[in-house]
């Protein structure tokens, strides 16, 4: 059926629904927070849809689904959570690439289906239901930048990217936005043809999945001229739509510059990632952390920051920081500006330096910090983005959670 779908690919009409039809996506609220799922490691909601899985290979699948995160809302939305973070759910390469796994769901081999491990359109049409009666909001990730090694497209449109070659220099913008990351075939985004099949694929699974929000991944190796047309694709067709970028950078003014360039609503806040961990955790000068917080007095930022302090391509805060620390740094994160984003697990205190151990499997046992996340989250909600919260509210519960530990 993929190859029938990509065969089909090019006559395939724009999205069509009559203005009572047309979904309109929720913009975040302004006291929202995020939490991330990688979706093979959440929850396995439907053994019918396992393949092989071995759950004891950390490189595997392990059986996690759209059901899995449908049937364990409560947990997120007691938290605090009001957007939930997929990432990509469509169909994609199934075996290892060398050592490397393929679980995660980045080598996508087309964006015209769910990944068949993953369940069904009509499933993420009913997670995406459930998310929005509970006033929730969904974001999908989106890969533009390349396919899978074997996707049908790269012999059925060749020319759609660009020549394989691997980037020797990443600090080359030109190598970087035209070369292969890791060997991955490299979309050319200044093809009419891509360009229609990226916006053409993701307009229809924001209509057809009522999808408020999109994630884009390696914003740093895609063409920065496909961006506008991205954005103009989805105020045209759904008046707004809101775009988080990963600009996979810690210094602030190349973030920035960026981020002007492209026109997302947020960006990730890798900047104040690494003066948040550097500084809290591996003894450096916190200083770092005021003046990453300074820079927005005097530049003109061109939206809102989305702040972590772990996720999916990084070590786990647990294994940074160690445990004890851990409300520590929520504490900070949370009371800092920006929109904070927390990855599954967090919660829990799972570990992992590396990948592709810090990508283990959501432990709903295990509940270390859900307190702490959840009274957090509540200090923070009438503050909003653009505040801080009261810094001594955050040290009273601090002291208030050791003391209950005690």
């Amino acid at each position: 059926m993929v190859w029938f779908a990509s065969i089909l690919l090019a006559c395939k009409p724009p999205v069509s629904a009559t203005p009572e039809e047309m979904w309109h996506p929720n913009p975040p609220a302004p006291n929202d927070a995020i939490y991330f799922v990688l979706v093979d490691r959440f929850a396995d909601g439907d053994i019918d849809n396992n393949a092989i899985i071995d759950r004891t290979d950390p490189q595997g699948w392990h059986g996690g689904d759209i059901q899995g995160i449908l049937n364990n809302l409560d947990h997120i939305e007691n938290m605090g959570f009001s957007t939930i973070w997929l990432s990509p759910i469509f169909d994609s390469r199934q075996e290892p690439f060398g050592e490397w796994g393929a679980y995660h769901g980045y080598w996508v081999d087309s964006m015209e289906s769910v990944e068949p491990r993953f369940g069904s359109e009509s499933t993420l049409k009913d997670l995406s239901d459930e998310i929005h009666t509970r006033n929730m909001r969904l974001v999908v990730d989106v890969v533009y930048n390349h396919t899978s090694f074997d996707s049908p497209l790269t012999t059925e449109h060749p020319d759609w990217y660009h020549p394989a070659r691997p980037i020797e220099n990443w600090h080359d913008p030109f190598e970087a936005q035209t070369h292969q990351v890791h060997g991955l075939p490299d979309l050319d985004q200044s093809n009419p043809e891509v360009q229609d099949y990226l916006l053409d694929s993701t307009t229809r699974w924001i209509q057809s999945a009522h999808i408020d929000g999109l994630r884009i991944d390696a914003v740093r190796h895609i063409d920065p001229k496909f961006f506008p047309l991205l954005q103009s694709t989805l105020t045209e067709t759904f008046g707004t739509v809101s775009t988080i970028g990963e600009i996979f950078d810690g210094n602030r003014r190349s973030v920035v510059d960026a981020w002007r360039q492209s026109g997302f609503q947020s960006v990730f806040d890798f900047p104040l990632y690494y003066a948040m961990i550097d500084g809290g955790c591996r003894n450096q000068h916190a200083g770092r952390i005021a003046a990453n917080l300074a820079y927005d007095q005097w530049t003109d930022i061109p939206g809102e920051w989305v702040t972590f302090l772990d996720n999916h391509d990084l070590p786990r805060l647990a294994s940074v920081c160690g445990s004890d620390r851990v409300p520590l740094m929520l504490a900070l994160q949370m009371s800092s500006r920006g929109r904070p984003m927390m990855t599954y697990g967090t919660e829990s205190g799972l570990e992992g330096s590396e990948e592709p151990t810090n990508r283990g499997d959501m432990n709903f046992e295990a509940t270390p910090h859900v307190e702490t996340v959840r009274e957090l989250l509540e200090l923070r909600r009438p503050h909003g983005q653009g505040r801080l919260a009261e810094p001594r509210t955050c040290h009273h519960l601090l002291h208030r959670r050791q003391a209950s530990r005690a």
